[in-house]
């Protein structure tokens, strides 16, 4: 959001940020799921729908000369849930 603002955002730049959110919610659910606080299915759904939407951005900019990701609501305010919902769950063991 700081570098839309500022007008410095780029495609790396998005690329990167998605890859950083994925990861930390891979690892927390992971994490998790081994001290039993999570079923081990939570993390495999959040890993599918993160695959279905690279596969839905891939497929959706095919015609183009590069692969962009694809803006979706949807999934912007599942990432955020998600988050919110690690942190619910890691509070009382941190």
């Amino acid at each position: 959001m700081i570098a839309r603002n500022r007008g410095v955002d780029s495609e790396a730049g998005k690329l990167f940020d998605t890859v950083a959110d994925i990861t930390f919610l891979l690892v927390s659910l992971t994490y998790c799921t081994s001290i039993d606080l999570v079923p081990w299915w939570i993390p495999v759904t959040v890993g599918c729908a993160f695959a279905q939407y690279s596969l839905d951005s891939w497929w959706l900019s095919r015609h183009r000369k590069k692969v962009t990701l694809v803006r979706n609501p949807t999934g912007h305010w599942a990432g955020v849930i998600n988050s919110v919902g690690v942190g619910v769950l890691t509070l009382p063991v941190a």
